[in-house]
C-alpha cells in the first residue's frame, strides 16, 4: 500500500503520524516535494548552523509545521554525535549532561513535541556477537556486558 493509499483511508488513521525528515538544514524542495495534506511535520537533526536554525524556525512559523528533534538539533556541538551519559569516565559523563543541557535549552524555542535522544550511550554491547562491522565515533561509544555492571547501569538510569 503507498503513502496516498493509507492517507486516503481514514479507516487506518494514520493522519498525522508522518514527518518529513531534515537534516543539517531545512530543504524547501524536499519540504514541498514530499509533504502531504494529515501529514504532521518535520524531524530535524544536526543542522548545520546556527544561521539553518533561523531559516527552520522560520519555515515553522510560515507553514504552521510541528515539530520533533532527532537530538542533536546542532551538530558539532561535542565530540561525539550522542552523549555518553552512561558513561563510567567521570569528564565523559559531565560534558554529555552539559553537553544535554544546552542542546535542551536549545531546542527550547522551537517547543518541540517530542526529542529522541539514542539510549543507551555508551551502547552495550553483547560479548558474544561480531560487532566489527559497527561504526563507532571511538571507544567511548560502547562496553561490553563483561565490562559493566548492572547495579552502574540502574544507578545511573
Amino acid at each position: 500500500m503507498g503513502i496516498d493509499e493509507i492517507m486516503k483511508n481514514s479507516e487506518l488513521k494514520y493522519n498525522n503520524r508522518f514527518l518529513i525528515g531534515q537534516f543539517e538544514k531545512f530543504d524547501v524542495h524536499k519540504q514541498e516535494r514530499d509533504f502531504r495534506e494529515g501529514f504532521y511535520g518535520i524531524e530535524a537533526t544536526q543542522m548545520e548552523s546556527l544561521e539553518e536554525l533561523q531559516i527552520l524556525a522560520e519555515n515553522i512559523d510560515k507553514r504552521n509545521l510541528k515539530m520533533g528533534i532527532h537530538f542533536p538539533l546542532l551538530k558539532n556541538q561535542w565530540r561525539a554525535r550522542d552523549p555518553q551519559y552512561l558513561s563510567k569516565d567521570i569528564i565523559t559523563y559531565e560534558e554529555s549532561i552539559s553537553y544535554m543541557e544546552e542542546e535542551f535549552k536549545r531546542s527550547h524555542e522551537f517547543k518541540p513535541d517530542y526529542i529522541l535522544l539514542h539510549y543507551p550511550k555508551p551502547v552495550i554491547l553483547d560479548d558474544e556477537v561480531d560487532w566489527s562491522s559497527w561504526r563507532f565515533y571511538d571507544k567511548t561509544e560502547y562496553y561490553y556486558e563483561s565490562e559493566i555492571d548492572y547495579e552502574f547501569f540502574e544507578e545511573k538510569n
